[in-house]
């Protein structure tokens, strides 16, 4: 295996450990008392404000990105729709619904970029629909979604497919970027998720001195 296909599946392993953890610092958030939503909007909003200086250093390829800019962008509508689909269900229900990715990539690799789905591609397809199946059936026997965090789940993991088929289909802008997109975008929608379910009587703007409390995780 050459130096950088080694070095790639090392950081995509280590991506999906933090992933699979990240359920443990934004339920601290909320353990502290801060509505869901909000925890979500402040979890975000942290690495979003630290991202703003790299996205000044880059505008260069803001201004001549184009359409290579949205795998990005999906990304971070994924990174939006995981963390409100761990305050929302049950964190096994979260992880399992979101790591049906790759049937996702599959498909989709496979439809548009001619992709041959192997026997070991079909294996974990095979294995994702099982495990599906046997968290979600329960006592109505239909493996589906049953409350607004599975769906999240569910989406989180089709737009960071679609996102990562765009990143891989037009290269003309940095990880980089796309990293700060992916930030800028999850906390914006974050942000405007915790204003709507304020406006609706859903949460409760948080108390700032927990806030601050709270802001090492």
């Amino acid at each position: 295996m050459a130096h950088w296909d080694r070095l790639a599946v090392y950081a995509g392993l280590f991506a999906g450990l933090c992933f699979g953890i990240f359920w443990v610092p934004i339920r601290m958030v909320e353990a502290a008392g801060i509505d869901a939503p909000w925890a979500m909007a402040i979890f975000t909003a942290v690495p979003a404000i630290m991202c703003l200086p790299m996205m000044w250093a880059r505008r260069l390829e803001y201004a001549r990105g184009g359409t290579a800019l949205i795998g990005g962008i999906l990304a971070g509508v994924a990174f939006a729709l995981y963390a409100a689909s761990l305050l929302y269900t049950d964190v096994v229900r979260a992880v399992l619904l979101f790591y049906l990715m790759p049937i996702w990539g599959f498909m989709l690799g496979w439809a548009i970029l001619g992709d041959r789905i192997l026997w070991y591609r079909w294996l974990a397809i095979g294995l994702g629909l099982v495990g599906m199946a046997v968290i979600f059936a329960g006592e109505t026997g239909i493996p589906w979604p049953r409350n607004i965090g599975d769906w999240c789940g569910l989406g989180s993991g089709i737009f960071w497919a679609v996102g990562s088929l765009m990143i891989l289909m037009d290269r003309r802008v940095s990880a980089a970027t796309h990293t700060v997109n992916f930030f800028i975008v999850g906390a914006f929608l974050s942000a405007v998720a915790a204003w709507v379910a304020g406006a609706q009587g859903l949460a409760v703007a948080p108390d700032w001195d927990v806030v601050r409390e709270v802001l090492v995780w």
